[in-house]
């Protein structure tokens, strides 16, 4: 498995929504340990995620990218960025979200042009719902609602109804959901014992305390894990692997080191990258599953 972790590759592509054909993608691939085919680019980014509501970040920095293109990300009143990272044959998607800010500044010799981004951040600081409900309303009436005012996609939307109907909870009696529609999600979810956060401008929604996956990533040596993880007094393990797509929030983890075994919940994710350099990694937090 080790061996599958060196033949880096990675993926940037930067949309703008009303001119497509201006749309910027960046191609990375690692040929081998000591030669690197970057397609003229060098990027390194940063994405950090959360099972919290708040939006989830990426951070980008493309160097040398064309004074058209330069100016076309500074003037575009709105922007995409989709990021992918991995190795040859096995990316998966780390971030997708709208740009928050993108400018260009001068370092030396390059020119290195900043993509900043808070998914669906704006949505979640301006979207409200005015919405009354009547006695014996579904649940996923409810739920539906409160999503589409977020304007977010569904992504895990309909496995949180069934769960809900597994437990019972199949309506509730007569309602009123007004204001802030990231709060009236969060009220919802609270009282259902659910938890929610926003994954690549989709809803996801877990059981409280619960994994959104049943099938446990290895954390060992053999799979790509950096030294060795440590746990803080509240139980909270701390670790490092290579980039690998069975870590992201809601993930189950099984780690197999001197200190630390057992089942976790990852909490937190960071990813950070360089197509020139050594980075290539997440770091997490996870806790006891």
């Amino acid at each position: 498995m080790a061996s599958k972790l060196f033949a880096r590759a990675f993926v940037l592509n930067v949309g703008i929504p009303n001119n497509p054909s201006q749309s910027i993608k960046v191609d990375f691939t690692e040929k081998n340990a000591h030669g690197l085919d970057v397609g003229g680019l060098d990027v390194e980014f940063q994405v950090e995620k959360t099972l919290k509501p708040e939006p989830n970040t990426c951070d980008v920095r493309i160097y040398n990218l064309s004074k058209t293109n330069q100016q076309q990300m500074g003037a575009a009143q709105k922007l995409t960025v989709r990021l992918e990272a991995g190795y040859q044959g096995a990316t998966s998607q780390l971030y997708f979200g709208e740009v928050r800010q993108a400018w260009t500044t001068r370092e030396g010799p390059d020119w290195i042009t900043h993509l900043e981004s808070g998914d669906s951040e704006k949505a979640q600081a301006t979207a409200r719902i005015n919405h009354t409900f009547g006695p014996k309303v579904p649940t996923s009436t409810a739920l539906q609602q409160i999503v589409q005012a977020l304007g977010l996609g569904q992504g895990n939307l309909s496995v949180a109804l069934g769960a809900l109907a597994s437990k019972g909870v199949v309506s509730i009696n007569g309602a009123a959901l007004t204001g802030n529609a990231a709060r009236r999600m969060t009220d919802f979810c609270r009282s259902a014992q659910l938890e929610w956060s926003v994954q690549d401008g989709a809803v996801q929604i877990l059981d409280l305390g619960k994994v959104k996956n049943q099938t446990a990533t290895l954390v060992d040596a053999d799979h790509g894990m950096i030294e060795s993880p440590s746990v803080d007094s509240a139980g909270i393990v701390s670790a490092s692997m290579l980039i690998n797509p069975g870590i992201f929030p809601g993930a189950l983890v099984k780690f197999d080191s001197l200190f630390v075994k057992g089942g976790y919940r990852v909490q937190r994710c960071k990813w950070t990258g360089q197509t020139w350099g050594t980075e290539w990694k997440v770091d997490f937090q996870a806790k006891k599953y």
